[in-house]
């Protein structure tokens, strides 16, 4: 792989992982007392930290077989029996409960807090695809990739 698909590769991943651990704090947030949520809280933030590529891989995956969904914002409508989980216990299990989580809190939340959730997975979900787009060495798509990072705001 040349130098700079790994640094575009490398902004990629950390941005999609600041947004990963964003959501799965604003989740553990919510459920402050539960214990069950605190070992998912621990163990997703350590395959974020320890396994970015991975964690971006997976959860990537997981929001691209969603992705009319999440660029719709319609989280209620996705099955919540379809892979829940309440503890993850590996990178898979994280990919599941990201989603999942958002699922099960989605109709207690206040409009702004689906706001930000709607933005944070719209831009991981569009992250992702520039991923994929660097792996296929398309050069139309690789220059796609380059206008989207120069544009890339996550702190908004």
């Amino acid at each position: 792989m040349a130098e700079k698909d790994k640094q575009r590769l490398y902004k990629l991943t950390t941005n999609f992982n600041i947004l990963a651990k964003r959501l799965v704090l604003f989740y553990a947030s919510k459920y402050s007392n539960d214990g069950n949520v605190e070992k998912q809280k621990r163990r997703a933030m350590i395959i974020i930290n320890e396994q970015p590529l991975e964690s971006m891989r997976i959860v990537g995956t997981r929001f691209f077989k969603f992705k009319d969904i999440i660029y719709s914002g319609k989280f209620h409508t996705i099955d919540e029996e379809d892979g829940k989980k309440h503890c993850p216990k590996g990178a898979k299990d994280v990919r599941d409960s990201i989603l999942n989580n958002i699922t099960s809190m989605w109709n207690m939340l206040t409009r702004e807090e689906k706001d930000n959730i709607k933005k944070w997975t719209q831009k991981m979900l569009d992250i992702y695809v520039c991923y994929m787009s660097i792996q296929t060495g398309d050069n139309d798509a690789i220059e796609q990739v380059d206008e989207f990072l120069s544009t890339l705001k996550i702190n908004d």
